[in-house]
């Protein structure tokens, strides 16, 4: 599943995501480039990109944030602000993984269930990777190649995305 959605979910000791955003236009919203959100360590900006002696953008005074869609408002009173212009001048520090596989939603447990269960009947009829047999007649069946079923697919859309979109947004 986490190769699928090229995202890992469960927590594995590795550093949080640090990812920095050009901003060269007026704009108040930024879409983590990963998300659900499960920790949101540090945002800060500076126009110059020198993060180091940069203040922590504080939580519901200087921006608010949506853990589901990774977007970010940049606010000041309540009012949208534009973020400060530069290469590279907002850094993001946070984490998308769950803390352990108790904590993980229902349908990325289910997702990845199916998908080892579907794994595990490939391999146990012996036909894994093989597209289809044939008997001494000359009788061909085909095996349906599929591993992330359209039902899985479905299960995982919250968690993949699509530049700064989820695959949700980009559904007719």
């Amino acid at each position: 599943v986490e190769e699928e959605t090229r995202r890992r979910f469960v927590f594995r000791g590795a550093p949080n995501y640090i990812e920095f955003h050009s901003i060269l236009e007026f704009k108040s919203r930024l879409w983590t480039r990963d998300k659900p959100i499960t920790q949101l360590v540090k945002i800060t900006e500076d126009a110059n990109a020198d993060h180091t002696n940069a203040p922590a953008l504080v939580k519901n005074d200087d921006f608010t944030i949506d853990p589901r869609t990774g977007e970010i408002l940049r606010i000041g009173g309540n009012l949208p602000l534009h973020w400060e212009i530069g290469i590279r001048s907002v850094r993001m520090e946070y984490q998308t993984d769950f803390a352990d596989k108790a904590s993980l939603p229902a349908n990325l447990k289910m997702a990845a269930l199916k998908l080892g269960a579907i794994i595990w009947n490939e391999e146990k009829d012996s036909h894994q990777g093989v597209r289809g047999k044939s008997n001494s007649a000359g009788d061909k069946t085909f095996f349906e190649q599929r591993f992330m079923t359209p039902d899985i697919l479905r299960m995982l859309l919250p968690f993949k995305q699509v530049g700064e979109k989820t695959w949700e947004e980009d559904l007719p």
